[in-house]
């Protein structure tokens, strides 16, 4: 379903969620809601208009430059081992790529670890939160409070990192 007001325009999936979703693709900037199964019209239009300046915000930024990429290819030669050795965890394969919707991903049972290639174009605090969230992820598979735990030991402001990134 296509929900348009002040000129931003919404595709909007109805889920079975408690939350809603909101992302921009800065790219193409097309804006994509998942909303919970029952939320009104009259809502999705309320937080598109609270929303309108993130949206626009987002739109605008950049994608990470191919330089910024270079540089976190670097960095992360240094970044790995260091967070590795603190934590005492290890990934036998890291991968670098663009993803639409998600900073990292984990798969444990092959000690693999994809991070977004978009983290470039962010602070390095954000690349660090997101190496150690997805270190995590080879002690724990959720998001549990054993995992915050865990992310919190060796990233203490996390939720102001993530909050940052939502931004």
């Amino acid at each position: 379903m296509k929900i348009e007001t002040e000129g931003i325009c919404a595709e909007v999936t109805f889920k079975k969620i408690k939350g809603i979703y909101l992302r921009v693709d800065p790219a193409e900037g097309r804006v994509r809601m998942n909303v919970p199964i029952g939320t009104s019209q009259d809502e999705i239009i309320k937080i598109l208009q609270e929303k309108k300046d993130w949206i626009l915000s987002r739109r605008a930024m950049p994608a990470a430059t191919e330089e910024q990429k270079e540089l976190m290819r670097e960095r992360l030669k240094e970044l790995i081992p260091y967070w590795e050795k603190k934590m005492g965890l290890h990934a036998d394969h890291y991968i670098l790529k663009s993803m639409k919707s998600r900073w990292g991903s984990c798969n444990p049972l092959i000690r693999q670890i994809t991070l977004n290639l978009e983290l470039a174009a962010l602070p390095e605090e954000c690349l660090c939160y997101v190496l150690v969230h997805e270190l995590a992820h080879m002690v724990y598979l959720g998001h549990g409070k054993e995992f915050w735990t865990l992310v919190e030991q060796y990233i203490p402001d996390w939720k102001r990192i993530r909050r940052s990134m939502r931004e």
